[in-house]
């Protein structure tokens, strides 16, 4: 636009062709489904992700106990971590590639627990440094870019086509299905609403809940009879 505008300007051509024309609304649901890594696509890409870059597999796993989003990960201080009265970080800040650090995406502080082999990668990657260093770095100290992370791990040919933000989903889904309720869910993630929550995770909740209630109505029809 800008540029026919400059020639009509200069006189190069009389008028804007493109002032009338409005680009396509997109339809909201690019890169919005809910994919979660499948247990054995998550441990074979782990696992070639290791062989390529281990220290950044580490914070691959990490993402995946916990949750979290890429900016919050790059924010995560050496103090965020603590132990009472359970394993678990401090959510407060979040840093996306290329801004300024700011509040995460709710506006909220959060803990959320360190699960898995979570609480013994946090304390490699913090042991014996200053509280408010960054937690998780570039192996020469730098801050996190998600290009460079992305490229060292060969997310592409590793990945099984998913997104690094299907680790979030994948953290989601395996708590519901281990029947956290949807409120914590909601508080891990650091949703606004447990209804955002809800309408993300809506057909990967109570996989445990449904077969008990399926098998009682089963009973109950057994008996009927």
């Amino acid at each position: 636009m800008s540029l026919f505008n400059y020639a009509v300007d200069m006189g190069y051509v009389p008028h804007n062709p493109m002032k009338n024309t409005r680009a396509p609304r997109g339809d909201g649901r690019t890169d919005k489904a809910v994919r979660p890594f499948a247990p054995d696509e998550f441990q074979s890409m782990l696992a070639a992700q290791r062989e390529t870059h281990p220290r950044y597999a580490d914070y691959v796993e990490f993402l995946r106990e916990t949750g979290l989003r890429w900016g919050e990960l790059v924010a995560l201080r050496v103090g965020d971590v603590v132990t009472e009265p359970f394993d678990a970080i401090i959510v407060r800040r979040s840093q996306s590639d290329g801004y300024a650090e700011k509040q995460t995406k709710s506006g909220r502080i959060r803990r959320v627990p360190l699960l898995g082999n979570a609480p013994a990668i946090a304390a490699r990657y913090g042991e014996g440094r200053k509280r408010n260093e960054r937690l998780f770095t570039s192996p020469t100290g730098a801050q996190l870019n998600n290009g460079n992370f992305k490229g060292a791990l060969d997310w592409a040919g590793t990945a099984h086509g998913h997104r690094e933000y299907d680790l979030r989903h994948t953290a989601a889904t395996s708590w519901l299905q281990d029947n956290v309720d949807i409120k914590t869910v909601s508080a891990w993630l650091g949703h606004a609403t447990t209804q955002l929550t809800l309408d993300t995770y809506s057909h990967h909740r109570g996989s445990d809940a449904d077969t008990a209630a399926i098998e009682r109505i089963r009973r109950a029809r057994d008996t009927a009879h």
